[in-house]
């Protein structure tokens, strides 16, 4: 045998699932040198209950954020196997940021070898199935989900979402018991793995192995295992319900059942155009981004011909090609979970939630690559395939670059919308604390503009007004935040306490501290306000 047919022969031995797996590690490999980013400061840094002696108890009593279900301030999301894999992390990088990407990125290989071997091998083509699975591990829109410490929450979710489906397809004893353990994990990282069951039923009406004895078996062992978890849930935070959402992440909150559909259409486009072209992606998609208004523009000419692409082809290919139309299916549940029509959401729209749908549209990708092959018209496709796939993996790089700090992912978000209320007051927060007074200004004026019933921007307002000795100006942007009594005027209130404190009113101070002491704010940083008080009253005028 020649070298060059000893190489072929090497090659051709190597499973596919290893250079799925090679790519996913290589797109994200320089993450491990990120910082925590957004919600991680939150969710990781600050949750007391990650703070020394961990109690396994207390992680499995608390919300997401380490609140009990008495605190006024919980958010309400019960997801206590990632709070046990964050303490891990600790445990291994001794709180470092590092050992958290490392988790992340090792789910995500996990998660992308799963969807190759589950779905995408099915493809008759080994080629067009690499393409897939390529194509879900190195594409741009994943770096939400797999880039953000806090968001491996989806990682995780998707991970179990394709455990339940790939053993719900084999007989026997041994998947009967796995698939409903799976799912219990799944949804004590994500609740949303229960998108599982319509992908479920339509796998059962194309056809699978397992008699409908056997299936309406596990479909038991899924409802006690969901049963469970939602127990485990209540028990916890009291509720199995989560928290309305407020208007500045959903401003589709209080819109009508028209408008939300509308905007769900939108949203199927928009994702539409980022698979094609991943080059506006964006941390932020709240208030002044989406607006609770009908508007006819590309993204939903194309989300709705997407739409009623997708059902076209998912009827016409349930018998000639199944695979087709659960492809279809993972895109189409997708899209009807997160268009807030049954169920108003947390936020209007996030990247991370697409990280398993797009699978789907992975699938068609390489379906579509066969197809070509198939008739002899794909001498080129393959060639043409690396080099998108090479071009989505350099955008992949560099938007792990924007998650690296939170000033550079929230400058990112500015340049893509700059109408973000949200990023433009985190911007403002950093310019601030780099005495860029004037940047800082410029920004905060945008976003109690594009957002007026939002408290928190006008704390650094009111500051940076008293600044350039417009004291009465500040006094009404003060009075918006002392009009707020929630948890999210707290960054605020600190701000007020200083206008305060500068100009001698040290009993308004003193009562704006009560106020966060009473509602259980700032800890640490609580004390040291305090004493900073302190040392100014006992100063000498």
């Amino acid at each position: 045998m020649t070298p060059t047919a000893d190489s072929q022969a090497w090659w051709r031995r190597v499973d596919p699932s290893w250079w799925v797996l090679l790519a996913a590690v290589a797109v994200y490999a320089n993450t491990l040198g990120n910082d925590f980013v957004y919600d991680d400061t939150t969710v990781v840094v600050a949750n007391p209950v990650l703070r020394a002696p961990f109690s396994f108890a207390r992680a499995f009593a608390t919300d997401i954020w380490g609140a009990p279900r008495e605190a006024a301030w919980s958010v309400h999301t019960y997801r206590p196997l990632l709070t046990l894999s964050f303490a891990l992390d600790r445990l291994v990088g001794s709180a470092r940021p590092w050992s958290f990407h490392l988790t992340n990125l090792l789910l995500h290989a996990a998660a992308s070898v799963a969807f190759f071997r589950g779905l995408a091998a099915r493809l008759r083509d080994p080629a067009a199935a690499l393409v897939a699975g390529l194509a879900f591990a190195v594409h741009p829109l994943h770096t939400d989900a797999a880039s953000c410490i806090t968001n491996r929450s989806d990682l995780a979710g998707a991970l179990a979402v394709l455990a339940v489906y790939g053993w719900h397809a084999r007989r026997g004893l041994g998947a009967s018991l796995a698939g409903p353990v799976a799912l219990a994990l799944g949804m004590l990282c994500k609740e949303s793995v229960v998108v599982v069951f319509p992908l479920l039923l339509v796998r059962d009406a194309l056809g699978t192995e397992t008699s409908w004895r056997e299936k309406l078996a596990r479909y038991a062992g899924y409802g006690a295992a969901v049963g469970a978890a939602v127990a485990l849930r209540t028990a916890a935070l009291g509720s199995a319900a989560t928290l309305v959402p407020d208007l500045l992440s959903n401003p589709l909150r209080d819109a009508s059942l028209g408008v939300r559909v509308w905007w769900g259409v939108r949203f199927v486009g928009l994702v539409a155009r980022l698979l094609v072209a991943p080059l506006d992606l964006c941390a932020d998609y709240g208030a002044a981004v989406v607006r609770p208004v009908v508007a006819l523009d590309g993204d939903v000419l194309l989300g709705a011909a997407a739409l009623v692409g997708l059902v076209v082809l998912a009827v016409r290919a349930r018998r000639s090609d199944p695979l087709v139309t659960e492809a279809c299916a993972w895109v189409l549940v997708t899209a009807a979970l997160y268009a807030n029509a049954a169920k108003v959401l947390p936020a209007a729209f996030a990247e991370r939630w697409w990280y398993l749908g797009a699978g789907g549209a992975f699938l068609l990708l390489g379906r579509g690559v066969a197809a070509l092959r198939e008739r002899g018209q794909g001498r080129g496709v393959l060639p043409a395939a690396a080099v998108v796939l090479a071009l989505w993996a350099a955008v992949t790089v560099r938007r792990n670059v924007d998650w690296g700090t939170s000033e550079r992912l929230f400058e990112s978000a500015v340049a893509v919308q700059p109408r973000s209320a949200r990023m433009r007051y985190f911007v403002a927060r950093f310019r601030f604390r780099e005495e860029r007074f004037d940047e800082s200004f410029a920004h905060v004026a945008v976003a109690v503009r594009n957002a007026p019933e939002w408290a928190e921007p006008y704390g650094l307002y009111g500051r940076l007004l008293s600044m350039q000795r417009r004291d009465a100006e500040a006094e009404r942007a003060f009075a918006h935040v002392t009009a707020m009594e929630g948890p999210a005027s707290r960054e605020a209130r600190r701000y007020y306490v200083d206008y305060l404190t500068a100009r001698g009113r040290y009993y308004d101070a003193w009562a704006q501290l009560a106020w966060l002491r009473a509602n259980g704010l700032w800890g640490d940083d609580l004390g040291r306000m305090e004493a900073h008080l302190r040392a100014e009253q006992a100063r000498p005028r």
